[in-house]
């Protein structure tokens, strides 16, 4: 499975560039409600975007970002402390608390082919239950808003 995970977001990982369907993030913090509005917020617009399936790649610097082109300095790595089970527990828990018609998701920890540095993935399963919204309101987010 990380053979596939890497071959579909190598690219973006080494270009530091992102698309409607893949976010780049350096870190991701749980611990307060606006950060879990935000994550909730990240995999909806995922979700709700057309195509296929979508990741969000945690320890990786954009390519704004970026002073070199050597993994060593833009991959920051990134672990769950809990491990990656308590983490794909977590995330749902969040969803399950802000969306309606909760995303698949599945969450991955690989190191880095070059600098074995841990990378995280969540990868967004392709959606047929669109739209995903939110369930309530709160840091700058509507109940009842989609976003794409």
């Amino acid at each position: 499975m990380e053979a596939i995970l890497w071959r579909r977001i190598r690219r973006h990982v080494e270009t530091g560039r992102e698309t409607p369907k893949v976010d780049l993030k350096l870190t991701l913090q749980l611990d307060s409600s606006k950060d879990k509005m935000e994550f909730a917020k990240d995999v909806t617009a995922i979700a709700n975007t057309p195509g296929g399936n979508g990741y969000i790649v945690i320890g990786v610097q954009d390519v704004k970002d970026r002073k070199t082109k050597d993994p060593q300095d833009y991959i920051a790595g990134f672990s769950w402390p809990q491990g990656p089970d308590q983490f794909e527990c977590t995330a749902n828990q969040i969803l399950r608390v802000y969306v309606s018609k909760m995303p698949v998701i599945r969450y991955d920890e690989f190191p880095h082919p070059e600098c074995g540095k841990n990378i995280g993935v969540i990868t967004i399963e392709r959606s047929f239950r669109k739209p995903h919204a939110f369930i309530r309101a709160g840091a700058g987010i509507e109940q009842h808003q989609v976003w794409i």
